[in-house]
C-alpha cells in the first residue's frame, strides 16, 4: 500500500488520498486527463481502475480509484497510470 501510494503521489498533479481500505483514491489536477480518460487508457494496457465519480456526489470527474495489489501488480498499476497521464 505504501509503495503504491508513494509511486502515484510522485506523479505530477496526482494527490493520493490514503485510507485504510484495500484501495487508494487519486485526485487528478486540472490540466491532466479526467479519471474517465485515465481509466480508458489503462484498460487498453490491461490495467483496470475505476472512475470514482459514481462513488458519491463529492468525487467529481477527476478522482480515480485503484485497488492495492501485490508489489508486481502495484508497479504495473503505477506505470500504466503514469503512461496514461503522459499521453
Amino acid at each position: 500500500r505504501h509503495e503504491l501510494a508513494a509511486a502515484l503521489g510522485a506523479l505530477p498533479g496526482v494527490d493520493v488520498l490514503v485510507g485504510c481500505a484495500n484501495f487508494l483514491l487519486c485526485h487528478l489536477d486540472d490540466g491532466l486527463p479526467t479519471a474517465a480518460e485515465v481509466v480508458a487508457r489503462c484498460r487498453e494496457a490491461g490495467v483496470f481502475l475505476r472512475d470514482a465519480q459514481a462513488m458519491g456526489c463529492c468525487m467529481g470527474p477527476r478522482v480515480l480509484r485503484t485497488a492495492v495489489k501485490d508489489a508486481v501488480d502495484n508497479a504495473r498499476i503505477a506505470a500504466a497510470i503514469a503512461s496514461a497521464l503522459a499521453d
